[in-house]
């Protein structure tokens, strides 16, 4: 299954795709940003609100946050590619 979020900044797209237990998102930035000057570097973030009494665990780049029940939620380093996307 696939979402995606259009123009969440100007010419940038969001796409979420899952499957089964896991999910990959895409940034697709269409053409660099006005306000972007070819020195600067553009940085995206996400926030995650985590269970009461969850444990967060950071080792390698990763980050597994393990809740009281035994279950957990794992976020792998990031995977950066330069490539072109069809509009």
């Amino acid at each position: 299954m696939t979402t995606a979020f259009l123009n969440v900044y100007p010419d940038i797209d969001v796409k979420f795709t899952d499957r089964g237990q896991f999910r990959q998102r895409a940034i697709i930035i269409k053409k660099r940003p006005n306000i972007i000057r070819p020195d600067d570097v553009l940085t995206f973030w996400e926030e995650y609100k985590i269970p009461p009494n969850a444990k967060v665990e950071q080792r390698d780049g990763n980050v597994t946050i393990r809740n009281a029940d035994g279950s957990f939620f794992a976020i792998g380093g990031a995977l950066v590619m330069d490539g072109t996307v069809p509009d």
